[in-house]
């Protein structure tokens, strides 16, 4: 892979700066190890650390020098591809991962397994609550059936007594208006009657005022003809005159005094007649005890 030489020396610099780093991790980790005594774990891991860090540092230089050189990075990947230290680990690497998945997976399908038998357990209890559940809901629907039949039937019994007394009750009120609309016929009928007759008497009346107003005009024209013959009778005309409209004032008043009473006759002896004959029909009264009478005379004879 080949660079430019601003980026190669820019890597180079960047590498120097790591190695530094690196050599003084490896002088840290030296004396660590020379401060600690006995062989144990932690120890040889602070080895380890420090023959990589040695190991990385030698191809970190490797590197700046060829960067320098050649300006490009292909030897350090063919020298990282042919080591077998590095393979190695890779591999390691690789089934430590590998073993380290499997267990979790193991883990996993055991904390699955033990959820799977929890909610097998569960669904067992909910199944056996259904049931019950079950049970006691057919329960209460029958109770609930039973129940709601028993009301309809009560409210059956109910509504059919209703419906024979509403029944009852519009008989009797269509008997009452039939005998109302009778009555009304006739008082309709009697009415009608006593209009025509007012209607046919106030015809008659219109007719005589005209033609006592056409009379009356004539003898006004006749007497302002004869005005301006007789000057001198004029008071005696205009005295004349004021006495005869009194009299006419006066006479429409008896008349009118005497229509009313003939009326008032008129449809007193039609009451009076209506009722008698109605008392007649029905027996009652003054009619009632001449029958009564008369059949016990009858008896008396029979005997």
């Amino acid at each position: 892979m080949s660079l430019s030489r601003i980026q190669s020396l820019q890597l180079a610099a960047v590498l120097e700066d790591c190695a530094v780093q690196l050599d003084i991790l490896g002088c840290t980790l030296k004396l660590r190890i020379d401060q600690k005594t006995g062989p144990s774990a932690p120890g040889d891991m602070l080895t380890k650390l420090k023959r990589d860090c040695e190991y990385v540092s030698k191809h970190v230089s490797k590197l700046c020098l060829e960067l320098q050189e050649k300006h490009s990075v292909s030897p350090l990947q063919e020298t990282l591809e042919e080591d077998p230290v590095i393979m190695n680990r890779r591999e390691n690497r690789e089934l430590e991962l590998k073993k380290q998945t499997l267990k979790r997976l193991h883990a996993k399908a055991q904390q699955k397994n033990e959820k799977l038998q929890e909610i097998i357990k569960v669904i067992e209890d909910l199944k056996h609550e259904l049931s019950e559940q079950k049970t006691k809901i057919a329960s209460r629907e029958r109770i609930e059936k039973t129940h709601a039949e028993m009301q309809l039937q009560q409210v059956q019994k109910q509504n059919i007594q209703t419906e024979r007394s509403l029944l009852r009750q519009v008989e009797l009120l269509t008997q009452e208006l039939k005998n109302a609309a009778e009555i009304q016929d006739m008082l309709v009928t009697f009415l009608d009657n006593q209009h025509k007759e007012w209607q046919e008497e106030l015809q008659q009346w219109k007719q005589q005022t005209e033609e006592m107003l056409q009379q009356k005009k004539q003898q006004l024209n006749n007497v302002c003809c004869k005005r301006t013959v007789i000057a001198d009778r004029l008071m005696d005309t205009e005295e004349r005159i004021g006495d005869m409209e009194q009299m006419v004032t006066e006479d429409q008043e008896e008349q009118e005094k005497l229509r009313q009473l003939e009326e008032q006759i008129r449809a007193a002896t039609k009451i009076q007649a209506w009722w008698r004959g109605c008392m007649v029909r029905r027996g009652l009264g003054s009619f009632k005890k001449e029958g009564k009478k008369k059949k016990g005379k009858k008896g008396k004879k029979k005997k």
